[in-house]
């Protein structure tokens, strides 16, 4: 919607709903990683939520993104300042996140668990790709291919569930079958 709108406001109004989601992107994604990797860090994940908090309401406004850059392919609303400082944010957490399972990865033992992580730290490299997203809001008009990182992403993470029990899947199937037969009876 963001690319084809004819309309300049139309085009930040998609721009902006777009963000409700991305801005939760490092926090969440930090807060796996915590989960995942079994480590605690409450302080750094009550102010990654917070800052979410904060630039959720900065998104709205148009000093996070405002007017227009115009390619071939369409348009793409330009960053400012607190889009800047976002991105700032959104790096140190994904750097977070990615030091947490490098080094749960480092200090496991067990081959099968050591697989899991591998795949893990590999399906969300892709997915890091998806941040060159960001490029067209600077003035580089490359097309936002990113969301091909995504698929890549799903790919590799599916891999890792099906042939290395990532999730233990077989788990949850359980309990959905078992809380779907309690919902139906």
């Amino acid at each position: 919607m963001l690319f084809n709108s004819k309309i300049d406001n139309q085009a930040i109004f998609w721009d902006r709903f777009v963000y409700l989601g991305v801005i939760l992107i490092p926090s969440l994604t930090y807060h796996f990683g915590l989960v995942f990797s079994k480590t605690k860090n409450p302080k750094l994940l009550y102010l990654g939520y917070f800052l979410s908090f904060i630039f959720l309401i900065l998104s709205r406004t148009d000093y996070f993104v405002a007017d227009l850059f115009r390619y071939e392919w369409g348009v793409h609303a330009k960053a400012k300042i607190f889009h800047h400082i976002f991105l700032i944010y959104f790096s140190i957490y994904l750097f977070l996140f990615f030091y947490n399972i490098y080094h749960y990865y480092r200090k496991t033992k067990v081959g099968i668990e050591r697989n899991q992580i591998k795949y893990l730290f590999i399906s969300f490299l892709f997915l890091l790709f998806g941040s060159l997203g960001y490029l067209p809001a600077y003035g580089i008009g490359i097309y936002p291919f990113a969301y091909l990182s995504g698929v890549v992403f799903v790919a590799v993470l599916a891999y890792a569930i099906v042939k290395y029990r990532l999730m233990d899947i077989r788990m949850a199937v359980k309990r959905s079958t078992i809380f779907s037969g309690v919902v139906i009876i």
